[in-house]
């Protein structure tokens, strides 16, 4: 199938899809060479296509990291003029898939520091951006004590489970010098 054909396809059936035909796409972008950044326009479209749209990008992460990889800092460049904020948060499970591109890290730990102190911003993708800032800060120990200081305040309002992660997180970091 071609890569206008597949977005298509896409266009026309992600909004009934399954996890099932978005690994099967996954693994027809990722078999086929397509340039993911291709496939964007998808984000301009309904809710329910775009939102799915960041799923299959996860799954192309999940089949093939490096692929995504390749691909994370323009789409990650094109989320910042993207209509659609969940993109700019899904980003927060990319870089848990795939790491934080050396270009975007910067960018990445502010948006990251910002996500945990939305009050907005579910448990699932806190803990995501959790996962990623931990790692930023093992290469970057200069950010710990910012770190820290944001993970004691949201961890107030938190449940016991997400404190007890928090927890877990600042023991491993307190290691670090």
């Amino acid at each position: 199938m071609s890569q206008t054909a597949l977005l298509e396809e896409l266009a026309s059936n992600l909004v009934k899809s399954d996890a099932t035909l978005r690994k099967q796409w996954a693994a027809d972008i990722i078999q086929n060479n397509y340039a993911i950044v291709d496939f964007c326009t998808l984000l301009e479209s309904d809710e329910k296509i775009a939102m799915r749209f960041t799923w299959l990008l996860s799954d192309i992460g999940i089949l093939n990291p490096a692929y995504l990889k390749d691909s994370l800092a323009t789409l990650f460049t094109i989320s910042q003029n993207s209509q659609y904020t969940p993109f700019v948060h899904a980003f927060a499970t990319y870089w848990q898939i795939v790491g934080v591109p050396a270009e975007n890290e910067t960018e990445a730990i502010n948006l990251l520091f910002d996500m945990l102190q939305n009050k907005e911003i579910n448990a699932t993708l806190k803990s995501r951006a959790i996962f990623v800032c931990e790692g930023i800060v093992i290469k970057h120990p200069g950010l710990k004590n910012e770190f820290f200081a944001i993970l004691n305040r949201i961890k107030s309002s938190a449940s016991e489970d997400f404190k007890k992660r928090v927890k877990k997180v600042i023991n491993r970091l307190e290691l670090i010098k």
